[in-house]
């Protein structure tokens, strides 16, 4: 595996070993699983373990001789910059790949003529299981942000609704009579 490979650079710092398992360790997860669904937990639980072993300790998935850890697990993710060791963020990686894609799917125009985007909103607003879903007629795209979390739709538009649902409540963070000052002032006094 890319891990075991990595594991056998004695010349990578911890910091080389966090961009090696983000670049090279994960790639093609992060591909197929932006077309997928997230990993089961126990996938995700050895992924976790073995990028923890391969960035902290420079040891291969499921040693022989394991070392206690040095870093926390939770601490190897992100920029050094930020005080993170490099490792990507994977899950949030994954969700925020569904979240595009889902973004896409809500801001494309109404006319639009890409076939899977005019499928998905069919559907959605055809749903006989879920009758509330005739917001689709009235908010368009956009009530899969109100949408309850189930698990008989289609993947891909479960997984889009989801990745969408990650990122939090719609709120209206301006309107158009506010200034750019006025909101300059706001933003000044929410991170105060």
């Amino acid at each position: 595996s890319a891990f075991k490979r990595l594991s056998h650079i004695p010349q990578l710092s911890t910091f080389g070993r966090g961009f090696g398992s983000a670049s090279y360790g994960v790639s093609k997860l992060l591909y197929a699983a932006e077309f997928s669904d997230l990993p089961d937990d126990r996938f995700q639980a050895a992924l976790r373990r073995a990028m923890a072993q391969l960035v902290d300790r420079g040891q291969p998935p499921n040693p022989s001789q394991p070392k206690f850890p040095g870093v926390a697990a939770q601490l190897l993710p992100g920029s050094p910059k930020e005080g993170g060791f490099g490792a990507l963020p994977w899950q949030e990686h994954i969700r925020a790949r569904h979240a595009w894609w889902g973004a896409f799917f809500v801001t494309a125009p109404v006319d639009t003529d890409i076939p899977w985007v005019r499928i998905g909103r069919a559907y959605l607003a055809a749903d006989p299981d879920h009758p509330g879903l005739d917001r689709c007629c009235w908010w368009g795209p956009l009530a899969v942000f109100d949408i309850d979390k189930d698990t008989q739709r289609p993947p891909p538009i479960r997984r889009m609704i989801a990745g969408l649902q990650a990122m939090g409540p719609v709120r209206d963070v301006m309107s158009p009579a506010t200034s750019h000052r006025e909101y300059l002032q706001r933003r000044q006094q929410n991170h105060q």
